[in-house]
């Protein structure tokens, strides 16, 4: 069966998309090692830990990867509102209302290892 154009399209975005995260990698590592930014190794523990619980969903739950990926989306999604909430409430309990959403505060103060 030769591919439609909606498999063409969605191939294209595919390598797209897996070749700007490629990019985006090798940028990352290069950082660490050469710039000396080891704050960023924990971009690398994070998305160890996404596919452990990867792992964990699917050989424990369910085998369905529709179901795996949401899972493992959703999980994602709940430990980053959860670090934003913890971080706006620890900044607010630090310096006032009014100065921590000015943009020097936000950028330098309240996450500085954010990239």
């Amino acid at each position: 069966m030769p591919p439609t154009h909606q498999s063409s399209s969605a191939t294209k975005v595919s390598t797209f998309f897996s070749a700007t995260l490629l990019l985006w990698v090798i940028s990352v590592f290069f950082q660490i090692p050469f710039n000396k930014r080891r704050d960023l190794l924990y971009i690398f523990a994070g998305g160890c830990f996404y596919q452990f619980a990867n792992w964990v969903i699917r050989f424990s739950v369910s085998r369905d990867p529709l179901f795996v990926n949401t899972s493992v989306s959703l999980l994602h999604s709940a430990v980053t509102s959860v670090s934003v909430v913890f971080i706006l409430l620890n900044q607010w309990s630090l310096t006032s209302f009014k100065s921590m959403f000015e943009h020097k505060e936000l950028v330098e103060g309240t996450w500085p290892w954010a990239y």
